[in-house]
């Protein structure tokens, strides 16, 4: 039996096996293998658990077991991180002769491939059991065939290069996370009604709780901006890996995202244990409190406290995706003098609780709102539209609402049989944004900025805090 690594990609499904990295126990060419060689099969299965995974389809009740055999598309030689070494020059100059320990397979697009699983209030990653066999005997050699590699070595996540932890006071790389079977603090699981295992939350949640985060760190030698990206509902809970991966939250760390804050700029993701809604009595009510309002404040401020040296507190940017999108107007109104401006994503903050202080201390604050017309889970119509009609007529002179009438899935992936684009799920807004797609006011002009149009990134890395006495 042979080790195993595990590549996982952040897109906009979520976080999903992309390849396989198989420790050979000799040095292979590219031309002695290919996608035919090896047969794939995946399980995957909760922590603790030893059968497989069975979820039912929400509106049909249909069972599905997830574990199966997914095709390979391609394989090809590398080295331990995957990167392909088909086309190194040999010794003698030409290209093709590289020789590798490690083979990365492709495996085809799966349901399988998933590694978060979970629903609107709480998602978990799972433990994936792969094994793969090889079906040929490679170069003619009896003894180079019939292997199965099933242990499992390690998890790349080279999307979160650079990111860290913080958790219970202790600090480490988020890649360390991913390492064999860790799952977060040793959370107990509880069945509930339909017999699924979701982890039970037994943390203190309180207005004095600690909160853990994972934070991107550019290595800065001077001060540079923080832009805090707050989740949503489903990706609460005790485990760190889960906001930071399950959305392209990693996009703000890549350098294209990072030229418009001027080079280098710290993304800070908080985690709440429940949701950042909950308000103490109801999860996902109506009433525009939270009890995390004062525990997230004192994270942010832990924060930049420990990296003083390194921040420019005059550029502390907000923004979050639904549930995340409503904590982050509740913030705003609460500390309207703190950030320098607000991105609200799919906000589920009803406009009919703010009132007219409220009101005031938006409409001195930029903002740049992004909903959908037809969101199936927050109403636009009661939260960011309204909201944005009343800023304009308060006079709010930095205030922008990208509206769409209808999302679809990406078109370079996922077209219909006649080539058309496929419509997707239209609350998930965030994919736009963390594209930095939107460039649009509500009336579908552009968005301009010192005469010029920007896109919401570009815009938001433009903002500096308000001075005293000043907008």
């Amino acid at each position: 039996m042979y080790n195993y690594r595990l590549v996982t990609g952040i897109t906009e499904a979520g976080s999903a096996i992309i390849k396989i990295i198989l420790e050979m126990p000799w040095e292979v060419s590219g031309s002695e293998i290919g996608p035919d060689y090896f047969h794939l099969f995946i399980r995957k299965r909760d922590a603790g658990c030893t059968e497989p995974l069975k979820v039912s389809n929400f509106f049909t009740g249909k069972e599905t077991i997830h574990q199966g055999n997914v095709a390979v598309t391609c394989a090809y030689i590398c080295d331990e991180t995957g990167r392909d070494l088909a086309a190194v020059k040999g010794a003698d100059g030409c290209q093709g002769l590289a020789r590798s320990k490690f083979v990365a397979l492709v495996p085809e697009e799966s349901i399988l491939l998933k590694r978060v699983e979970g629903n609107v209030l709480r998602c978990r990653f799972l433990e994936m059991d792969v094994r793969v066999t090889l079906l040929k005997t490679i170069s003619g050699d009896p003894m180079k065939s019939g292997l199965v590699w099933d242990e499992f070595a390690d998890e790349y996540v080279p999307q979160l290069n650079g990111w860290k932890t913080v958790m219970d006071g202790r600090e480490c790389a988020t890649a360390e996370l991913f390492t064999r079977r860790w799952i977060g603090p040793l959370t107990p699981y509880a069945e509930n009604r339909s017999g699924s295992r979701f982890p039970f939350i037994v943390a203190d949640v309180s207005e004095d709780m600690t909160l853990s985060y994972g934070y991107y760190d550019p290595k800065p030698d001077t001060r540079v901006p923080v832009v805090i990206w707050l989740h949503g509902a489903g990706e609460g809970g005790l485990d760190p890996k889960i906001p930071q991966a399950a959305n392209m939250i990693n996009n703000l760390s890549i350098p294209d995202y990072q030229v418009y804050f001027g080079g280098k700029a710290y993304v800070l993701v908080p985690q709440c244990p429940t949701v950042w809604m909950d308000d103490g009595v109801e999860q996902l009510g109506r009433s525009n409190k939270s009890i995390y309002v004062k525990p997230l404040k004192a994270c942010i401020d832990e924060f930049i406290a420990a990296h003083s040296d390194t921040v420019d507190t005059d550029r502390i940017y907000i923004s979050g995706m639904s549930n995340g999108g409503y904590m982050t107007v509740r913030m705003l109104i609460d500390y309207p003098e703190f950030f320098a401006a607000g991105v609200p994503v799919c906000e589920a903050f009803y406009s009919e609780n703010i009132d007219g202080e409220a009101l005031t201390a938006l409409a001195g604050i930029p903002l740049w709102f992004v909903h959908s017309k037809k969101d199936e889970l927050v109403p636009p119509f009661e939260t960011a539209v309204p909201t944005y009609k009343r800023l304009k007529a308060a006079g709010a002179p930095n205030v922008h609402l990208t509206f769409y009438d209808q999302l679809f899935r990406d078109p370079n992936r996922f077209r219909d049989e006649f080539g058309r684009k496929i419509k997707g799920f239209s609350h998930a807004v965030w994919n736009y944004v963390l594209n930095n797609e939107c460039r649009t006011e509500f009336d579908g002009t552009l968005v301009m900025e010192d005469g010029a149009p920007v896109t919401i990134w570009e815009w938001v890395g433009m903002q500096r805090k308000r001075m005293v006495g000043i907008g």
